[in-house]
């Protein structure tokens, strides 16, 4: 099954100078408008609490979008040190050209992943940095369908389109799958605060706490396999979401 890359994709300045994309015919932007690096770095680098880890970082992305995440991710490896495994999966990737605006290293490891591409017949693509330090998988594929026996991520980062454009992603079952690949201390980080989105994630089997977004977003979600990662975090509790 070939996939098709979607239409009408312009660049777009957020309010804190970075860039992102956005969608015209969705009106759907990649990131948030008033600060696309601040996002990322809020919810998913610190949110999540990766850069507290020691050895070798490992994340899974849902909604590898304009690779901003990534590239904020591989900078923190670079300016610690580390290492870094990042899985990301993007149903409908978009053409390399568009995402220009990243800079240094991480910047051309987006667009080499997304040039290398083949979405007449979907294949994933592995991309190395120049030293080795960096791994950066991308799947072209549906998240359900997310196959990597043996990978646990220390940090999940649940970035698709909002419920409004992309429903089947804030369900339960991409939940689940997000589960299966998380270690007992492994955090999962959105930019959503929905109420079904928590319920969901607790009938997932994750514990899941609320926290101060980034800009003027009033809330983030964080969840896990158990309440302590999440300590820093405002726990909630399942019975308030889950009818008994």
């Amino acid at each position: 099954m070939s996939i098709e890359r979607p239409d009408n994709i312009d660049v777009f300045e957020t309010r804190d100078g970075s860039r992102t994309l956005v969608d015209r015919d969705r009106d759907a932007h990649y990131s948030s408008t008033h600060g696309a690096e601040d996002e990322s770095q809020h919810v998913f680098l610190r949110g999540t609490r990766l850069t507290e880890r020691s050895g070798e970082w490992r994340v899974l992305e849902l909604g590898f979008g304009a690779g901003i995440n990534f590239v904020q991710t591989a900078k923190a490896v670079f300016e610690a040190g580390q290492s870094l495994e990042y899985h990301a999966v993007e149903y409908a990737p978009v053409e390399a050209d568009l995402v220009d605006f990243h800079d240094g290293e991480a910047g051309e490891m987006v667009r080499r992943a997304l040039d290398g591409l083949d979405l007449e017949a979907p294949t994933s693509v592995e991309i190395k940095s120049a030293d080795g330090s960096i791994r950066l998988t991308l799947h072209p594929i549906e998240w359900r369908t997310l196959d990597l026996e043996g990978f646990d991520a220390d940090s999940v980062y649940f970035d698709p389109f909002g419920p409004r454009e992309e429903p089947d992603s804030w369900e339960l079952p991409c939940f689940e799958v997000a589960r299966c690949y998380m270690h007992d201390t492994a955090i999962l980080g959105t930019y959503s605060a929905a109420t079904r989105v928590k319920e969901a994630m607790f009938r997932s089997g994750l514990a899941v706490a609320t926290a101060p977004g980034a800009g003027p977003k009033r809330e983030i979600t964080f969840a896990s396999p158990t309440s302590k990662p999440l300590a820093p975090y405002t726990l909630l509790s399942a019975e308030d979401y889950i009818d008994s």
